[in-house]
């Protein structure tokens, strides 16, 4: 038996997949539940691209199932939970194409149906913290960033990267004020002013 509590939507932002188109974003759905006794997720992970010789941009479609200890707060739930005799009666409302039949130009996605979506009510939630470190050099500011990050894309670090976004600001979780380029990190604090729907979190770090 499985049963579905809600789910998330996400989206992540990977530029280092990019080499001559402009970089967009992974759209991703974490659906939550229990498979008999364990706790899972299972995303629907529409991957942004190329194609192998970089023409054009490309989309790769998966499903993937993990193991979790606890669920985290919802965006969407289901009420009552949602319950399905066989798993594949769920994944099948997740159409999943890994390269949409073509393995060198591939337009592949992983999104749920609308009948399926349609089962589940938005929940309030609070909205997601923006941690903005700052402070001198060598007081471990990326070090701490990367130690609480799950992935390096969460990180924008200001000594690393030569352009700042709206779009790009929108998908960290944590952003680092290095000490090469001051007027880099002028032109960030200036975009973030744009950024909406996050809680900004100011850390300045120093030796008192």
């Amino acid at each position: 038996m499985l049963t579905i509590f809600g789910y998330n939507k996400r989206t992540e932002y990977h530029p280092d997949r990019f080499y001559s188109n402009a970089p967009f974003e992974d759209e991703i759905y974490d659906f939550y539940g229990r498979h008999g006794n364990r706790l899972i997720k299972i995303s629907a992970i529409t991957e942004a691209g190329e194609c192998g010789s970089g023409y054009c941009t490309a989309t790769h479609g998966y499903l993937r199932e993990e193991d979790i200890l606890a669920v985290p707060p919802l965006e969407y739930i289901a009420n009552p939970p949602l319950s399905y005799e066989d798993k594949s009666d769920f994944t099948d409302l997740i159409p999943t194409d890994e390269c949409g039949g073509d393995d060198y130009y591939p337009s592949g996605s992983s999104i749920p149906k609308d009948e399926l979506l349609a089962q589940f009510t938005a929940c309030r939630v609070m909205p997601e913290r923006l941690y903005v470190f700052s402070g001198a050099s060598a007081l471990g500011k990326s070090t701490f960033a990367l130690s609480l990050a799950s992935n390096p894309s969460e990180i924008y670090e200001t000594d690393s990267n030569t352009s700042v976004s709206v779009e790009k600001l929108k998908v960290v979780k944590y952003i680092v004020l290095g000490n090469k380029f001051p007027s880099r990190n002028t032109e960030t604090l200036e975009v973030l002013n744009n950024v909406t729907g996050r809680t900004i979190i100011n850390v300045s770090f120093s030796l008192v």
